[in-house]
């Protein structure tokens, strides 16, 4: 026990060297702040957010939500076993409600939402929207993917995409015919929605992926995982075959000291943003 005991000292002993190493290491090539960088820029002046509207619909957690690109619609999932379709503008509901609710009588509960869909599991960690608004996906601990048509004349199971063996923790589709997810089995996949079947496979990381972010022209992504590593990708980098392929990182971005637990890609594509259990989110470009 007595050498077990000073081995284990002398390691922590060694990493704290690292760590310092690290440090100085990072202020070295530390040239410059934020603050300095953004001197020159004009101030924006004050945030003054108002509230517009209370959605109400959900009866437990509400863990995900996203927004479609025509900024109106959103669809947020619970764990009271609902994935809802909003109409933030309106909050009118739509006629898919009757096959839900075969009495004709939509619940109070529901009243502001433009499509009800019931889960298979309960356990939902991610929502995504469609581009074109047509369809949407969900997924969390049963490992799967779920895509629904919302534009039937009732919302429809499209797609259950099975081939993770960990949790779901994002989804974000490409078009109608794609989709990427991230998983807590350390890969994200492309999906070809056509088939059901996987068309890549990113296995850049060697922690829980935890998030994934698209870039505006759909040609890129950002993947944050337990690794305490953000990575770019290009989703379209695969060869010619009929098997999933796997397809390398174009960039590791190292820096955090935890997980990577959530990413961001801004609109005009310049640059990422990355969140961590550090406390610290790191601007990149």
């Amino acid at each position: 026990m007595a050498a077990e005991k000073a081995e284990m000292d002398a390691l922590k002993k060694e990493c704290d060297g690292l760590r310092t190493k690290i440090e100085a290491a990072r202020k070295a090539v530390n040239d410059g702040s934020m603050a300095t960088a953004a001197g020159a820029a004009s101030d924006v002046g004050r945030v003054q957010l108002k509230l517009r509207k209370n959605l109400k619909g959900h009866l437990a957690k509400i863990y995900s939500l996203h927004w479609s690109a025509d900024s109106r619609s959103m669809v947020s999932a619970s764990q009271d076993g609902k994935l809802l379709v909003w109409d933030s503008y309106t909050g009118n509901k739509s006629s898919a409600f009757k096959d839900w609710f075969p009495m004709q009588v939509v619940p109070l509960y529901v009243k502001e939402a433009l499509v009800a869909v019931p889960l298979k599991s309960a356990w939902v960690m991610s929502v995504a929207f469609a581009p074109s608004g047509n369809l949407v996906a969900s997924g969390g601990l049963d490992n799967m993917c779920t895509v629904y048509n919302i534009k039937a004349a009732s919302p429809k199971t499209l797609r259950e995409l099975d081939a993770h063996t960990g949790y779901l923790s994002c989804a974000r589709f490409l078009s109608d015919s794609e989709i990427l997810t991230a998983s807590g089995d350390t890969t994200c996949c492309l999906w070809d929605l056509e088939t059901g079947k996987q068309k890549i496979i990113f296995t850049n990381h060697i922690g829980d992926c935890m998030s994934l972010a698209l870039s505006a022209d759909m040609n890129t992504f950002i993947s944050g995982a337990c690794d305490s590593l953000a990575k770019l990708t290009c989703p379209t980098d695969t060869a010619s075959s009929q098997a999933p392929t796997t397809a390398p990182a174009r960039c590791v971005l190292s820096g955090h000291d935890n997980r990577v637990s959530c990413t961001g890609v801004p609109a005009d594509g310049m640059g990422v943003c990355t969140g961590s259990w550090d406390s610290f989110l790191k601007l990149w470009n």
